[in-house]
């Protein structure tokens, strides 16, 4: 069996700041491709930010389908 490696990103989101927090999410997809990692973990709303504000609503998108979907999955598909 192949060993799987997780790491888990600690991140720091604005409230809809969706460019912002994907530029650090890549930063950290970055640096966990350059550790082998296979798996990186983020804190749920991490691209859209977190609460009830009218900013964090606005990023609302349907499962699987709109821009935040697509920029993490190019981010997981483009492994370093």
């Amino acid at each position: 069996m192949k060993a799987l490696h997780l790491a888990i990103a600690s991140t720091t989101s604005k409230p809809g700041a969706v460019a912002d927090n994907l530029r650090q999410i890549a930063g950290f997809a970055e640096r966990a491709g350059h550790d082998g990692v296979d798996l990186l973990l983020t804190p749920e709303l991490s691209a859209s930010g977190y609460g009830p504000y009218p900013e964090v609503l606005a990023t609302a998108e349907p499962a699987g389908n709109g821009p935040i979907f697509q920029a993490l999955a190019r981010m997981s598909a483009s492994r370093t």
